[in-house]
């Protein structure tokens, strides 16, 4: 029996593949060995690790800050503005770097080109850190610096290889080129960009826009950043006139400076839409030092003021009276009465009733306005002459509860929701509390409390044909590129009075200048209503 041998080709090629398979288990078990170890080391001393990895390369993230958006009046005069400055920040960590062999370059750099920088203080900051083991330290040393102030220092580092660890910081100054004019209304931003009173607070988060962010790795040789960019904020254009604004606070002005006053309110509204046109107070501030209250106290008594009395007189003279103040509006309000008896057909523009100089109410005497009767007055010569005596008749005939619903129409004791802060919503009697005598002095402008704008709103209604509008003192929202973002239209609230009732009170106003207590704002050649 013969046997077949096997060939020495195919005994090699065994031969091989058992080896290469040994090879091959060998090489895995190191490699488990390696990746068993690798994961014991990770989870041990992972962090330690990776701490030491990025102390190399350390992590740098900074705002981009956004601009804040302009005011303006409604012809595009510019009320309030931010401008880019810079503060100058120090990183000892990159001016220590290399054994640091660019502090003394750069620190000579620095001393050359902002002579107001405290170079003790700046070198002291240095020299404690580089005591650290991880210098890793920024500092603000300069701030508000302008694009002039530091464009020679920028093209000379930009040119050497010397200068490292000094970078600036780009933030926004808000500045108010008009200074006190219209200082309630528009308000002032903090330092933080955050708006304080007026429109800034109001309008805040069109203002402000979104910061950007740059962040990164950083080390000796090289910064990789991401750039996240910032988004400006919006231009608001205010329903303000420069022109009539600026006429208004020169006339404060006069007046304060002839009379003197302790307080003095202006509103100009355009009553066809509830557009606040004009707002100033007396007194006023600097909207560029908002805390600056020496128009008010000598240096004296702001020495001596602790720090709750300053925060007290800081609010008392940033407060809008024309929102946040409410008063006894006094005889304008005698206006609403006779419209009321009017829109009721309670009287006709002829009938009369007498005045003796006086009325009794809940056994209270009350005197008409000079203690003497007018006799016999008509509804306009009411108006004309004041009549305290013939309002409280008029009163009366409007009886309690008709009285009081035209409170609630006119919208007296509530908000007027204009768009600026702090609104007050002044004071009525309750219907069920009222008396005989409260409705007698309510008539007549006394015993209630307002505020100007509730007034104004309401007094529009009486004249623009019954048509009670919100006020409101922004037009327009503008984005960063001028395109038109909202428009704030107006709005009608409640109808009030009808169009004749409003045509009767417009001729019966108008008669009040020509004829009666008002004749002191008289003009040639207008015709002027008033009360």
């Amino acid at each position: 029996m013969s046997v077949k041998k096997e060939p020495k080709s195919k005994k090699f090629t065994n031969k091989m593949k058992k080896k290469l398979l040994v090879i091959f288990l060998l090489a895995g078990i190191v490699l488990l060995g390696l990746s068993y170890a690798l994961i014991r080391l990770n989870l041990s001393k992972g962090k330690s690790y990776s701490k030491a990895v990025y102390n190399n390369y350390g992590y740098d993230s900074r705002a981009i800050a956004a601009r804040r958006g302009d005011i303006t009046d409604r012809n595009g005069t510019i009320l309030a503005y931010s401008t880019r400055v810079y503060n100058l920040i120090i990183d000892s960590k990159v001016m220590l770097s290399s054994d640091g062999k660019y502090r003394q370059s750069t620190v000579d750099a620095l001393a050359e080109y902002f002579p107001d920088l405290d170079m003790d203080k700046l070198n002291e900051f240095l020299d404690e850190n580089a005591q650290k083991e991880n210098k890793n330290a920024y500092k603000k040393f300069l701030e508000e610096l302008t694009e002039d102030e530091i464009s020679e220092f920028k093209t000379t580092m930009s040119e050497s290889d010397n200068i490292k660890g000094v970078w600036f910081e780009e933030e926004y100054k808000r500045t108010y080129p008009f200074k006190s004019l219209a200082a309630d209304l528009i308000g002032f931003a903090s330092n933080g960009g955050s708006g304080e009173i007026g429109i800034e607070q109001s309008y805040n988060s069109y203002l402000s826009g979104t910061d950007g962010r740059i962040y990164g790795y950083i080390n000796d040789s090289s910064y990789k950043s991401q750039v996240i960019s910032a988004e400006n904020g919006n231009t608001i254009v205010s329903t303000i006139d420069y022109s009539i604004q600026n006429i208004i606070e020169n006339s404060i002005k006069s007046f304060n400076d002839e009379y003197g006053s302790l307080s003095t309110t202006v509103v100009v509204m355009n009553p066809k839409n509830g557009e606040v046109l004009g707002m100033a107070d007396y007194p006023t501030f600097d909207l560029n030092n908002p805390r600056d209250v020496s128009s008010m106290y000598t240096d004296e008594e702001l020495d001596a003021m602790e720090e709750d009395k300053r925060v007290e007189a800081y609010f008392s003279l940033w407060k809008n009276n024309a929102v946040s103040k409410i008063y006894e509006p006094g005889s304008v309000f005698k206006t609403f009465t006779v419209s009321e008896l009017i829109e009721e057909n309670l009287i006709k523009l002829t009938d009369v009733v007498k005045c003796d100089g006086y009325g009794v109410y809940d056994s209270t005497k009350i005197l008409c306005n000079g203690g003497e009767g007018h006799g016999d007055v008509t509804p306009t010569w009411a108006l004309c002459r004041s009549c305290n005596d013939a309002l409280m008749q008029y009163g009366e005939m409007l009886g309690k509860d008709t009285f009081n619903r035209y409170l609630h129409i006119y919208k007296f004791g509530q908000k007027t929701d204009i768009d600026i802060p702090s609104e007050e919503a002044g004071l009525l009697i309750s219907e069920s509390g009222m008396m005989d005598v409260d409705l007698a002095t309510n008539s007549f402008g006394q015993n209630l409390s307002v505020n100007m704008i509730q007034m104004m709103a309401a007094f529009s209604s009486v004249i623009n044909g019954g048509k009670y509008y919100k006020p409101h003192v922004v037009k327009e929202i503008r984005d960063s590129q001028g395109e038109l973002v909202e428009t704030i239209n107006p709005v009608l609230v409640t109808e009030t009075v009808s169009e004749e009732t409003s045509a009767v009170m417009r001729s019966m106003l108008r008669a009040v200048v020509d004829y009666g207590t008002a004749g002191y704002v008289y003009m040639d050649g207008y015709s002027i209503g008033g009360k």
